[in-house]
């Protein structure tokens, strides 16, 4: 072999890497460099990057889907508002890289007066992400109450996410006291999310909302069900669930008691299969038939785990 074709080999093998960790891989028509992953990441086959492989946090299950999280706490609390404006929660900005997430913030708040309301949101690079935003009451003024919002969507790794509140007047007062947003990194996931849409019903016997029934794929999901809900009479309640068909999920219903005409948070998660021809539901009834159940923003994530 000529010493020309030795140089052209020992270049073409080892000349590409620059960073420990490296790894020469074929694209398809010539050998290039991977740039070594993340802490605690594998190499996994994807067809859809340039050379076939990337890093990804696999989980412990043995399943295709990537998981990763990353939480961020609210460092000094409480933190107050009563600007109508949206106002920046810095604890809880960051700049994800790139990915799909859930993001799922939990906190508890109060209002001064118990007539207002606040609103939450998520923010990329300053714009409210379309949909993500919920706006809460507080039956009584001053006292802590529990909240929580999640969202999906996908960002580029460049991009700044922010969460931000706001009051309804400036003459009632917003409160965060403790409040934890977690960023989960999913390979896929699929969200239904209305927002402005109100589904009212007065069904004492269970009533799907219909702008969240779909058909998944065959996986088994972590399912997690949002939303905001108001019920029009005192000592009544509202109960929610989610199903499989026509079947209540095994200890996915929830009963809600609440002030009359005051938004009150829904949530319900669990983790079932789905046959691919099953489809998933959540369906909500009243206590009785002289009070309307309002259902107001809700958002419906399906996470698939295997």
């Amino acid at each position: 072999m000529s010493l020309l074709k030795d140089l052209e080999i020992t270049n073409n093998f080892y000349g590409i890497t620059t960073t420990k960790g490296d790894i020469i891989v074929n694209d398809g028509t010539k050998n290039t460099r991977l740039p070594v992953g993340t802490n605690g990441y594998a190499l996994v086959a994807n067809s859809s990057q340039p050379t076939g492989l990337e890093w990804a946090f696999i989980n412990g299950g043995g399943g295709s889907s990537s998981i990763a999280y990353f939480n961020y706490t609210l460092a000094s609390s409480p933190f107050s508002t009563n600007n109508t404006s949206y106002v920046p929660i810095n604890d809880l900005a960051n700049t994800p890289e790139l990915g799909n997430y859930v993001m799922l913030l939990s906190a508890t708040y109060s209002i001064s007066k118990a007539t207002e309301t606040a609103e939450f949101g998520f923010f990329r690079d300053g714009v409210l992400m379309s949909g993500s935003n919920r706006v809460v009451g507080a039956a009584v003024p001053n006292k802590r109450t529990a909240f929580y919002m999640q969202f999906d969507t996908t960002f580029s790794g460049t991009e700044v996410m922010s969460t931000r509140f706001r009051s309804s007047s400036t003459l009632s007062t917003v409160t965060l006291y403790d409040a934890s947003l977690l960023l989960v990194k999913f390979t896929t996931a699929t969200q239904y999310n209305v927002v402005g849409v109100e589904f009212a019903t007065n069904a004492t016997t269970p009533v799907e909302i219909p702008d969240m029934t779909n058909t998944p794929a065959l996986n088994v999901y972590l399912v997690l069900f949002s939303g905001t809900f108001s019920i029009t009479k005192n000592n009544k309640s509202i109960t929610f669930g989610l199903y499989k068909n026509a079947s209540l999920i095994n200890a996915s219903a929830r009963e809600y008691g609440a002030l009359p005409n005051t938004k009150t948070l829904v949530q319900l998660m669990t983790v079932v299969s789905f046959s691919g021809s099953d489809s998933c539901k959540v369906k909500i009834n009243v206590s009785d038939s002289t009070v309307d159940g309002i259902v107001y923003d809700r958002s419906l994530i399906l996470i698939p785990l295997n």
